[in-house]
């Protein structure tokens, strides 16, 4: 998974997700996965994407920092297959 976060004011929330679902549809980029969270006046966005490109692309334009998710283990059942 490639992730994207973005910390924007509490004030500049509306403006700024109006500027990315434009910026999304004009792309035509999907997100898998939409995260917000707050601290104080500050709200941060994770934002999660099925490509690098993606990625990469969404956090120039709104300088975001790029993370890799690391996806858990799959447990194996005795055997070898997949529980």
């Amino acid at each position: 998974m490639r992730s994207v976060t973005i910390r924007v004011q509490a004030e500049d929330l509306a403006r700024e997700m109006i500027a990315m679902r434009g910026w999304l549809d004009r792309n035509r980029y999907e997100p898998t996965r939409f995260d917000c969270n707050q601290t104080g006046r500050q709200i941060i966005l994770s934002v999660d994407f099925g490509t690098d490109a993606a990625a990469q692309a969404f956090a120039q334009c709104f300088n975001g920092e790029r993370t890799h998710q690391v996806m858990p283990a799959t447990k194996f059942a005795a055997g070898g297959s997949r529980s």
